[in-house]
């Protein structure tokens, strides 16, 4: 297998560019948030690329830090920036149908849509009405920040947090119910099972965790940092580390991780895993895409140089569209 270039889209005149860490592709129409320097501050834009034509569109701007898409849903994205603003924005002309404050500083850029409740953090769990942005309860104040994904499992809402727990809350009510370990700096979440929660750190550890009571059913120690999140499919989970290992597990009978293999890639792990069929693709942060067999582990082609680093990939028919820092958008020919 080789990749060829077709196409190479680039926003020209930007300094330190960086490119949201997921973006959403939806009938040909590719949204990602660009953040980048203006002068002594960060601005940011959401922008909606329309692959066929080639042609960007600015949905959104504001004058701070955004570093994700948030949440797409019936025509509207809920996100969150740096300046502690919640939005809900029309995907089709960016009008802001809501915002709403979440406090000072830097909240979590993962965000939770569950009915008609949304829920994201900042030093608190917030959950707001979807549909108005009204405030329908707050947590307890903490102090610790948090980059985690927040999930639901039923009536309970899952998330971690940096130099603090893994914890699970009462999401109608924001109760707490089982809190796991300090400092763990918790990078993502995820569900093994309907029992079982991964909860994937910053220390490079993946915490193996009874989703019912927290208790810890194992650890997984990885030998590198985890601030990527994992792909799991049909009892396997696919997960890069910060030493360039893509990891490789099945899921085992007793809710254990059994590695199937270790691929050892010539810089950190930039992006998600992305499974098409028998491929694996994953990016790393010397500004290369890479493509394993899924099942062995082996490579499928030579590691493909891109423009930047790359932070995120998306299947588009027979093609593959990378997006990386530096304002590119890049389309290849598998």
């Amino acid at each position: 297998m080789a990749l060829k270039k077709q196409w190479e889209y680039k926003i020209k005149g930007l300094r330190q560019a960086i490119v949201s860490a997921d973006g959403v592709l939806m009938d040909g129409q590719l949204y990602f948030a660009l953040c980048y320097c203006k002068g002594s501050f960060f601005e940011s834009r959401l922008i909606c690329f329309n692959i066929k034509e080639r042609e960007p569109e600015v949905l959104f701007e504001r004058p701070h830090v955004i570093r994700s898409m948030g949440d797409a849903l019936a025509g509207k994205f809920y996100f969150n920036a740096f300046s502690g603003m919640m939005y809900c924005i029309d995907w089709a002309d960016g009008r802001v149908i809501w915002e709403t404050g979440l406090g000072d500083g830097n909240p979590d850029w993962h965000i939770c849509v569950d009915g008609g409740r949304l829920y994201a953090y900042n030093r608190a769990m917030y959950c707001l009405d979807r549909e108005t942005g009204e405030i329908l309860w707050r947590s307890g104040q903490r102090s610790e920040h948090a980059n985690c994904h927040i999930l639901i499992r039923g009536d309970r809402l899952y998330h971690g947090v940096s130099c603090g727990p893994v914890y699970c809350m009462e999401k109608n009510t924001g109760n707490m119910l089982w809190q796991y370990g300090e400092k763990q700096y918790v990078r993502s979440c995820a569900f093994l099972d309907d029992r079982t929660l991964m909860a994937c750190t910053a220390g490079g550890s993946i915490l193996i965790l009874d989703a019912a009571d927290g208790g810890l059913l194992s650890e997984v120690k990885t030998g590198g940092a985890l601030y990527m999140e994992p792909l799991i499919h049909e009892g396997v989970v696919y997960l890069g580390n910060d030493d360039g290992d893509m990891i490789c597990w099945e899921i085992g009978a007793d809710r254990g991780l059994v590695e199937r293999f270790r691929y050892q890639a010539d810089g950190k792990i930039s992006t998600p895993a992305v499974l098409d069929g028998e491929a694996l693709w994953f990016g790393t942060e010397d500004g290369y895409l890479y493509c394993l067999d899924a099942g062995s582990g082996q490579e499928r082609m030579k590691k493909k140089k891109v423009s930047a680093t790359p932070r995120c990939m998306f299947l588009y028919g027979e093609e593959l569209v990378v997006l990386s820092d530096k304002g590119q958008v890049e389309c290849f020919s598998k």
